[in-house]
């Protein structure tokens, strides 16, 4: 509560106006649109890892996605005052930046939401001590916030904001490595501070761009359209990579039940545990000894699916660096340019 009154204190003191009353009504049909598609996408993706890719539920989902969507682009490039101005995207900066958010915060978000869990039901931590094992990367990322803002300034915007996802990257292969018998300290610790450097060097540099890109005039849409983009990619991560995860979740379970010395029945079971990830767990009529081996058989599937989804996260991160390569201006230009795509 303290906190809440000194930042609204601190925001009528220091803040300036910025309304635009030029700008007209708010764009209710631009933000309904958009979220019946993204829910629509959200729950085909969700749906899949049980139902499968060619369910008539996932198909008509998906598919049916597309609608509310392109009526949302259709609305949005005719609407007098428009949620996501079209005309910005002209802008080959704001579309790379943009591109690159999607991708980099896709990859981040997978391990945000997968990484816990392990944690928690492979390791035993508490919900506590799992939320505690992010914290290298939060005060990696806090601590160097203020110098990673004269990045842009000093070096351009090209070369943070390719270095910074290869780090990235670097950091989610290293959430790979770990086996079931490795400890936070070895396994997860130094993952975590390479994952906070690299956003460090990432997120000021990208922010200022996504600003600099739309001009003043556009600067609050811009930021808006931005940090939306980052939660769609959040919410991708979880529902494609999650059924990713179950595939290779249950797949991995086939291969080393042989090894478990169960019965078929067992297999059976777990097979159709698999939708559950982290929460499987082996039937409670088993002795004792054949449930331990089924629960190692479980832990380490589940670290196999884990395994590849921060392997994809990975490949996603470099993808974003090429995006900024390729889009991003360099030190002589210092984000002055306005380079557009050709109409």
């Amino acid at each position: 509560m303290p906190f809440g009154i000194a930042t609204l204190v601190l925001t009528l003191r220091h803040v300036p106006e910025s309304r635009d009353s030029s700008e007209g009504s708010v764009d209710w049909w631009g933000g309904l649109l958009v979220t019946i598609g993204l829910v629509a996408i959200a729950y085909g993706l969700t749906a899949a890892s049980e139902l499968g890719w060619s369910h008539p539920v996932v198909l008509g989902f998906l598919i049916g996605s597309l609608v509310p969507l392109g009526a949302f682009i259709w609305w949005e490039a005719r609407a007098h005052s428009p949620m996501m101005p079209l005309e910005l995207f002209r802008s080959l900066q704001f579309s790379g930046a943009n591109l690159l958010t999607l991708l980099l915060y896709f990859a981040v978000s997978a391990a945000m939401f997968f990484i816990p869990f392990e944690l928690i039901r492979v390791r035993g931590l508490s919900a506590m001590q799992a939320g505690a094992a992010f914290l290298p990367f939060t005060l990696v990322m806090g601590g160097l916030s203020r110098w990673s803002g004269g990045l842009i300034q000093k070096y351009g915007a090209r070369l943070p904001l390719t270095v910074g996802p290869i780090i990235v990257a670097l950091g989610l292969a290293l959430c790979a490595v770990p086996g079931v018998e490795t400890s936070y300290w070895v396994g997860f610790f130094p993952a975590m501070i390479v994952l906070g450097l690299g956003m460090a060097v990432s997120v000021a540099p990208l922010t200022t761009m996504v600003m600099r890109s739309a001009g003043e005039r556009h600067s609050g849409v811009a930021s808006g359209v931005n940090n939306a983009i980052s939660r769609v990619a959040g919410m991708l991560a979880v529902a494609l990579l999650g059924a990713v995860a179950v595939g290779e979740f249950a797949d991995s379970i086939d291969e080393r039940l042989p090894r478990a010395r169960v019965p078929q029945e067992v297999r059976q079971t777990l097979h159709a545990e698999a939708s559950k990830l982290a929460e499987a767990e082996p039937p409670k009529w088993l002795a004792q000894d054949a449930k331990e081996r089924v629960t190692r058989v479980l832990h380490e599937a589940f670290i196999q699916s884990v395994r590849l989804t921060m392997l994809i996260a990975a490949g996603l991160a470099l993808l974003s660096a090429v995006c900024s390569w390729l889009t991003m201006p360099g030190r002589a230009q210092r984000g002055h340019s306005t380079r557009r795509f050709r109409s």
